[in-house]
């Protein structure tokens, strides 16, 4: 499942020497996935 696999790409924790822009591509990353799970949650409750 490609959720789970995006998920596991961006679970690694960034140390504190990484820029600030690898910090921003984490949260936006994190922020897809609360969006994906969102509408997959949402998809699979209308089919019930």
């Amino acid at each position: 499942m490609p959720l789970v696999r995006l998920a596991l790409t961006c679970s690694r924790p960034h140390s504190e020497k990484d820029n600030d822009a690898a910090r921003q591509k984490h949260t936006s990353c994190q922020q897809k996935i609360v969006r994906t799970s969102i509408s997959y949650l949402r998809l699979m409750s209308e089919k019930c």
